[in-house]
């Protein structure tokens, strides 16, 4: 078997693997409309609660893909005003905005908690120039902005961070 198909077919197992595992985070008796005791829902519900870092991060290694395609690399809403214009501009126009009105200078620092793959606090820093660091609980959105190039202007960077 070729080394692409190899690479193709191992992940697309770790997926798999992904989704079995946040199924089953959510597959109990108590949403199957089984019956169960008081105490036995409640058990369910702790266990879940003592998962829960674990299923966000697989829920986003599993989603992040598709965000992009569907968001690109900012997973935030804004307002469309203009119904011509693109999500991309759109997008771009309202982190502008954002950077705008919080009066960012630069050379100012800032902390983007809950970063994701980091859209938006790179583009604040590219626009206004300031510094901003990033914190996830995700590996993956971690490892991919340490993959994309440093800005010109501004500077935008990364770190990983448990619950």
């Amino acid at each position: 078997m070729p080394k692409e198909t190899q690479q193709k077919t191992a992940e697309a197992k770790r997926g798999e693997d992904l989704g079995t595992r946040f199924a089953a985070h959510w597959t109990t008796a108590e949403n199957e409309n089984r019956s169960l005791a008081i105490e036995d829902i409640e058990i369910a519900r702790a266990e879940r609660r003592k998962n829960y870092a674990t299923i966000a991060k697989d829920y986003y290694n599993l989603a992040t893909d598709n965000l992009e395609m569907g968001w690109g690399p900012s997973f935030h809403f804004c307002p469309f005003p203009d119904p011509t214009e693109s999500i991309d501009a759109a997008m771009t126009r309202h982190q502008h905005f954002l950077a705008y009105i919080m009066g960012l200078k630069p050379g100012m620092k800032g902390l983007d908690a809950g970063c994701g793959t980091g859209g938006p606090s790179r583009e604040i820093a590219r626009f206004a120039g300031v510094n901003v660091t990033g914190l996830s609980i995700n590996g993956l959105h971690v490892e991919y902005v340490a993959a994309s190039k440093r800005l010109k202007s501004g500077e935008a960077t990364r770190n990983l961070g448990d619950h």
